[in-house]
């Protein structure tokens, strides 16, 4: 089986996690090989995310302090496509739960990360997150055409700020009713 090279980042605040982070993401792995890129706060964790090609983000939640969510809530606004594993210090708290409603992939323990457990919760947090962007395609593309369908016009004219111009194009087919009857909706689609 061919191993897996994750380029990872590191946002950490105040704790020193990476000599524990990157000993256990260099263990001897099998599976995955790890490109580790560390940066001491969020504005910092943005900015490499505009130069590096990161694959999952490994974000320090600070203290359980419930501010550190708008950090989480600002790296899924602004990079919506790439998975993040939270770092805290009670994974079974309430702030664990409202990192993974934030958009969390998943939660590991500051005090009892292990080498297999990270490598583990990287790997599987970018499968899973990959999964999730194919499904959400699927959802919002027509099969045949791969156009974006109805609920993904919706959702994106949901999305426009109040007085923010766009264009809006219709097409219409005349008789297209026609192409339906003689080689069915199927066809016609």
């Amino acid at each position: 089986m061919q191993s897996t090279l994750l380029h990872v980042l590191l946002i950490e605040s105040g704790l020193n996690l990476s000599s524990v982070v990157t000993a256990g993401l260099l263990a001897n792995n099998p599976l995955v090989r790890v490109n580790m890129f560390k940066v001491p706060s969020l504005a910092e964790g943005l900015s490499c995310l505009g130069t590096h090609n990161i694959d999952v983000v490994l974000l320090d939640l600070g203290n359980n302090d419930r501010g550190e969510l708008l950090g989480l809530q600002q790296l899924q606004n602004q990079c919506p496509g790439l998975p993040v594993v939270a770092l805290i210090e009670d994974p079974e708290s309430a702030l664990g739960l409202d990192a993974i409603r934030c958009g969390a992939q998943d939660l590991l323990s500051k005090t009892a990360i292990s080498g297999s457990l990270l490598t583990r919760a990287l790997l599987f947090a970018t499968v899973r997150h990959q999964r999730l962007q194919r499904l959400k395609v699927a959802a919002e593309h027509d099969q045949l055409t791969e156009l974006p369908n109805r609920r993904c016009f919706i959702d994106a004219f949901n999305s426009l700020d109040r007085g923010q111009r766009g264009t809006l194009a219709l097409i219409d087919v005349d008789h297209f009713r026609l192409v339906n009857e003689q080689f069915g909706h199927v066809g016609g689609d």
